[in-house]
């Protein structure tokens, strides 16, 4: 794929380590050129968002979000970050092993991009990092 982001930033918000390493290593994998930060857990992101709106010197260029996380989960965090308008246009997908339609609904009520079910094999995160390429800046 070799697509040239390098500037972009990719933020994964799962509770789950190894999905976070595979995640990262998928996307790595597939060529996409961008760099990627992963965030632990839901009250983690929502900080990691707070202190992007403080200040503001690298904020995310997408998100990709899981849903079942304990405590705050996915649904709770795309809320905190749709109610500041400086996210408004910031791509955040839900990215979950949920195919359940309710959820995929909420998501889109909730105001999500896209979503997109975890894959099953590590090559189909090219398909994955296909999508997410058109919604990735041109470098800065």
């Amino acid at each position: 794929m070799a697509v040239d982001h390098a500037q972009a930033l990719i933020v994964v918000i799962d509770d789950n380590v190894g999905d976070l390493e595979l995640v990262t290593e998928g996307l790595r994998a597939s060529g996409l050129d961008a760099r990627v930060v992963t965030i632990n857990g839901g009250r983690e992101a929502i900080g990691y968002m707070d202190a992007a709106l403080r200040y503001v010197n690298d904020p995310p260029d997408l998100i990709l979000l899981d849903i079942n996380m304990p405590g705050t989960n996915g649904f709770q965090v795309l809320e905190y970050i749709r109610s500041h308008g400086a996210f408004a246009d910031l791509p955040v997908f839900m990215f979950s092993t949920s195919i359940r339609a309710c959820d995929m609904e909420r998501a889109e009520q909730l105001g999500a991009t896209g979503y997109m079910g975890k894959p099953d094999t590590f090559a189909e995160y090219e398909e994955i990092a296909d999508r997410l390429v058109r919604f990735l800046p041109p470098d800065r």
